[in-house]
């Protein structure tokens, strides 16, 4: 009948992305630990523990156009 405004994302759609973004955090852990004198901590918590979810919330904007 009517179509909502914002198509639905399955979990389905987001998989690819979500093992891309944890692939992706894998492959820059040994970096941040190399350079673990270099960068203060909040750096990391801040690069790290958001790469994830930032990766899904821009894959999940691409699946809404």
């Amino acid at each position: 009948m009517f179509e909502p405004a914002v198509p639905r994302v399955s979990w389905l759609d987001l998989f690819p992305p979500a093992i891309t973004g944890v692939l992706l955090f894998l492959w820059m852990l040994p970096v941040h630990i190399t350079n673990w004198d270099k960068f203060p901590v909040w750096y990391r918590v801040a690069f790290l523990g958001t790469l994830v979810p930032l990766f899904l919330a821009g894959a999940k904007l691409g699946l809404r156009r």
